[in-house]
């Protein structure tokens, strides 16, 4: 009776060159951490260097892109190969330590070589949609943009003042309650709730041998028992505000549902104004 063998690999391409054979003998470790919004996707490769090869002429070099997929055989079906990209990253850091010698190459889908993350800018946008400054500030990283939600608020006049474009660009996300990711070379703006709402790709059984081990936790700290939301129209200057409350929570916070997490791209979000202009300018 032949048995069949579930077997898992990473293909990696390293400033477009297939290395997967290559570094196959030193991989140890693959990470791949895939983010809802507000934080970037990374990768990590941990590799064996007990000849200290990478921390010599293999040494990688921060902003080097690495694209990686997930290789899966025989995992859901007999003979079935399906494979996961993860996407385009680039090198962002890397950790040595030993003995033994063990080298870690960390790469974020924000590329490392455009300013969108990293230099303040000031500008003013005026008569101008959220779309259209997601669409300049792509274009200007030489990301693409994919925008998938219908809202889309309009600005009289909007003040970026000494702030990076995606610290900006988050921001006007947040307060438009849509989520922000960077992935692939990709800028994407989307509505969180419709991708909740898609069909599922796979059913995950705890029953079925998919899951090796769970951990679940209760706790009380942190519970909400109430959302608010206030909305201010640049256009009109009206405003609307409304407060939902679960009638099946006793006790718990009201939080509003503006408030979006902190991720990694809200190192200069504190010093973002956003200056609604008065019709007649």
């Amino acid at each position: 009776m032949t048995t069949t063998v579930r077997q898992a690999s990473v293909k990696i391409i390293y400033d477009a060159k297939d290395i997967t054979k290559n570094i196959a003998p030193f991989l140890l470790d693959f990470e791949y951490t895939d983010n809802e919004s507000h934080k970037a996707d990374d990768i990590q490769l941990t590799l064996e260097d007990k000849n200290q090869l990478w921390m010599s002429e293999w040494m990688p070099t921060k902003g080097d892109t690495i694209t990686a997929s997930i290789i899966v055989e025989n995992w859901f079906n007999p003979g079935e190969s399906l494979s996961l990209p993860c996407g385009t990253f680039s090198v962002d850091e890397v950790e040595f330590s030993g003995p033994p010698h063990i080298i870690r190459i960390k790469g974020v889908s924000v590329p490392t070589s455009t300013d969108i993350r990293g230099q303040a800018k000031t500008k003013a946008w005026e008569k101008i949609t959220l779309e259209s400054i997601a669409e300049d500030i792509a274009s200007f990283a030489s990301l693409t943009l994919m925008y998938e939600s219908d809202t889309n608020p309009q600005y009289l006049r909007i003040d970026q003042v000494e702030t990076s474009d995606l610290a900006f660009l988050q921001t006007l996300c947040e307060k438009a309650c849509v989520a922000l990711k960077v992935t692939d070379n990709k800028i994407v703006i989307f509505d969180e709730r419709t991708y909740e709402e898609k069909d599922s790709v796979r059913t995950i059984n705890r029953k079925g041998g998919d899951v090796i081990s769970f951990s679940l936790k209760s706790k009380t700290a942190g519970t909400a028992k109430a959302a608010a939301v206030t909305y201010s129209d640049p256009l009109t200057g009206k405003t609307v505000s409304g407060t939902y409350t679960d009638s099946n929570q006793e006790s718990g916070v009201t939080i509003n549902v503006n408030d979006c997490p902190d991720g990694d791209y809200d190192d200069e979000l504190a010093s973002t104004e956003l200056d609604e202009a008065d019709e007649e300018e």
